[in-house]
């Protein structure tokens, strides 16, 4: 399973780990080196990730409401960044794939012990599973048992009786979680209290100040760099007139 698990993201972690030893690397030598323009370079780079990030954490903190007892925390409805990471979950998980519990494949484990631990059906809901695998042999079944309410009495049921359990062939929001899609769940769970929005937002003011940090000691090499020529080049140009 994680094997499989791997190979679905590699391409996806090899472009990012290869943009960060760009970075990294721009940053390196043109602090060893006392290079200008790999300085310049990494500026860039640091400019354009903190204009990424500053966006990323408006488009995903902007629609504000209240969710829960009173703990303030986004609702994700549609918005552009939401439409972004729900499409790299589906596509990196494989949703397509997903088989129902019966089945053993990696994929249909992942998503069995998402939609478990979270208390989820689907990404969205119960109505993604029209484009899976599971779909076409489904039965008389409408949701898969991993949408139950309480999957083992499913099963115990389903061994018990020979039949698919009431909760997939009749589901209802009773004994189903079929209407809460894995995406609002993941996100419900991550600002579900004060102290995950405090861990959340300190960890990304940690991340930010770094970055300022690495972007400020950059520029003051980069003028150091400057300053040093310009008081040099007098002094060579003396040298050669003797």
């Amino acid at each position: 399973m994680i094997k499989e698990l791997i190979q679905n993201i590699s391409m996806p972690l090899i472009a990012v780990s290869s943009t960060f030893i760009v970075i990294s690397g721009s940053g390196v030598l043109g602090g060893c080196c006392s290079s200008k323009c790999f300085l310049v370079l990494y500026c860039v780079f640091l400019v354009v990730i903190i204009l990424a990030e500053a966006v990323f954490l408006t488009l995903f903190l902007l629609p504000g409401t209240m969710v829960g007892d009173s703990v303030p925390a986004p609702q994700h409805h549609g918005t552009m960044i939401d439409s972004y990471i729900k499409t790299a979950l589906h596509d990196a998980l494989q949703f397509n794939n997903f088989k129902g519990l019966e089945d053993s494949n990696a994929i249909t484990k992942i998503w069995t012990a998402i939609m478990d631990q979270l208390k989820c059906c689907g990404l969205e809901g119960y109505a993604d599973f029209k484009e899976t695998l599971w779909w076409k042999g489904r039965g008389n079944m409408s949701i898969p048992i991993s949408c139950c309410s309480n999957m083992t009495a499913a099963l115990e049921e389903k061994k018990r009786t020979q039949f698919s359990p009431n909760c997939t062939v009749s589901p209802s929001i009773d004994n189903t979680h079929m209407e809460l899609g894995c995406y609002e769940a993941m996100i419900d769970k991550i600002f579900e209290s004060q102290v995950s929005i405090g861990i959340f937002a300190g960890v990304w003011a940690v991340i930010f100040l770094m970055e300022v940090i690495l972007f400020i000691s950059a520029v003051s090499v980069i003028r150091e760099s400057v300053a040093k020529k310009k008081k040099v080049h007098p002094r060579s140009r003396r040298h050669r007139r003797r």
